[in-house]
């Protein structure tokens, strides 16, 4: 991962959720969200072997009442009872919101440095477009700072500006959800593993 927000981040930042992501294999700075991973594969994934995603979705609704309304939680919180028996009040979760400003994810990033190295052919990647930084820095790593103001990025190289490029892919207008969406969904299936 190079810092980067992926399109999932991105996504969340810009519908007011703040996502507080664990670095790549460190599970154990997260042990309750690795427990509820281990739950839910050991107790309902892997006993009910689902054939496709509709019909592990349908495994999860299912498992998700049972687990919140009738299945003891071990929690010092719980204290061997169900969630709901335990927090019968939760707040209500706000709703996602009708219209999204594409864009809102940049102040998070703000005068942050992501680094690169210039590729034979002078450029670098930044999420899934290319910039050209002049094949003279061919080889040689630079650092992408971010200004969220400007919508730019300036490419340090040494400690100075060698070039500077507009963001490509802001949008600059509000989208319904529903474009938003389908817009983050069609760049995250681009996305290399």
């Amino acid at each position: 991962m190079d810092g980067y927000p992926s399109p999932l981040l991105r996504f969340l930042l810009c519908v007011g959720i703040e996502p507080d992501p664990t670095p790549p294999r460190r599970p154990d700075l997260k042990p309750f969200v690795e427990r509820c991973i281990r739950t839910l594969k050991h107790e309902c994934l892997w006993e009910a072997h689902p054939e496709d995603w509709l019909d592990a979705d349908g495994i999860l609704t299912v498992y998700r009442q049972f687990y919140n309304q009738e299945r003891a939680n071990q929690s010092l919180a719980c204290g061997n009872r169900p969630p709901y028996e335990a927090f019968p009040d939760l707040a209500l979760l706000p709703l996602l919101p009708e219209k999204v400003d594409p864009d809102a994810w940049l102040p998070y990033y703000d005068r942050q440095i992501f680094k690169r190295r210039v590729g034979q052919n002078g450029t670098i990647s930044v999420g899934n477009h290319d910039y050209y930084v002049g094949c003279t820095y061919a080889g040689q790593p630079v650092g992408v700072f971010l200004d969220a103001e400007r919508h730019a990025f300036n490419i340090l190289h040494k400690g100075t500006v060698v070039k500077q490029f507009e963001i490509q892919g802001l949008l600059g207008r509000i989208l319904p959800f529903a474009d938003y969406l389908a817009s983050m969904l069609a760049e995250a299936r681009t996305i290399q593993i």
